[in-house]
């Protein structure tokens, strides 16, 4: 009964200590992701102007 008790909270700690480890490697994995530049192409500036066109601002399409 004692042996059975005790491996039990064996068990249970094994299984926390790798939820643990299983927790920083996924904090790790997202803290480490490297996002893409975002792209200004075409299509970026003429939403710009569309966009600046609603506001009421008068802007010649230029790229950069």
């Amino acid at each position: 009964m004692k042996q059975q008790k005790r491996q039990a909270a064996r068990e249970r700690e094994t299984k926390k200590r790798i939820a643990e480890k299983l927790a920083q490697k996924r904090a790790q994995q997202i803290a480490c992701r490297v996002l893409p530049p975002p792209r200004y192409d075409d299509v970026f500036f003429e939403g710009l102007a569309w966009l600046d066109e609603l506001a009421g601002v008068k802007r010649a399409l230029v790229h950069h």
